[in-house]
């Protein structure tokens, strides 16, 4: 990825992020492909983040 790219890349995951984690994911190969990008959550319980 050169400068171009990268900069890119930083305009779509400010622009989208899950759009833009789905379209990585999309290079991956999935027994299962992911049916939902991100899960998170910042509460004292249940705290979690979770990708894919």
């Amino acid at each position: 990825m050169d400068a171009a790219g990268y900069e890119a890349a930083v305009a779509q995951v400010e622009a989208d992020p899950e759009a833009y984690w789905r379209k990585v994911a999309g290079r991956l190969d999935w027994i299962t492909p992911p049916t939902q990008i991100k899960d998170t959550s910042f509460h004292k319980h249940p705290f979690h983040i979770r990708w894919y």
